[in-house]
């Protein structure tokens, strides 16, 4: 994971008109990965929850995105953009069942954002459990609750920022994984 230098979270709710908080989707807008649910799934916290919150799909879209103030479609943006907008969100998800590591997911980490991610991948949920910066739901009650987390307590998602950086520091930055080659050599 490479982050650019000049990461401005502004300057993507300025290009985008973003004003509140926001949830973002970073990948292929697409049934395969589950985003249907977790479209499904935001519009009913939503409901229950009215408020400024956003949930912002940064890719492209292969769904019909109900149109709705509260949910914003990029399409594919440049690597500046897509930073900025992660440094931007309150949560990153990913939402699907079936990952091998999810870029996505750890970009966001490198920016401080805590991770939000569905528990039936064992990858999403290892990741998850291991840098203790990320929240795992496996139904809608579940998904509701990590918004409440994370939106409840400012402290707390600061704290998983903080963890999030860490644990990509640690095990996803190109010196680390060279030097883990060469001790695996």
């Amino acid at each position: 994971i490479e982050t650019p230098d000049d990461i401005r979270p502004e300057r993507f709710r300025e290009k985008y008109h973003i004003t509140g908080k926001y949830l973002a989707f970073i990948g292929r807008v697409d049934a395969s990965k589950s985003c249907d649910v977790m479209i499904n799934y935001f519009i009913s916290y939503k409901d229950k929850n009215p408020g400024d919150l956003s949930l912002v799909l940064i890719g492209k879209t292969n769904l019909d995105i109900p149109e709705r103030p509260d949910i914003l479609c990029t399409g594919f943006v440049s690597e500046q953009d897509k930073y900025d907008g992660l440094a931007g969100a309150v949560l990153t998800i990913a939402p699907s069942k079936y990952e091998s590591l999810c870029m996505a997911l750890l970009e966001g980490m490198a920016v401080g954002v805590p991770a939000m991610a569905n528990g039936d991948c064992g990858v999403l949920r290892g990741h998850c459990e291991r840098s203790g910066a990320g929240i795992v739901y496996t139904n809608e009650e579940e998904f509701h609750q990590a918004i409440d987390r994370i939106l409840s307590d400012e402290g707390q998602r600061e704290e998983m920022g903080r963890k999030a950086c860490e644990y990509v520091q640690k095990n996803y930055i190109w010196t680390e994984i060279m030097r883990k080659f060469d001790v695996a050599i």
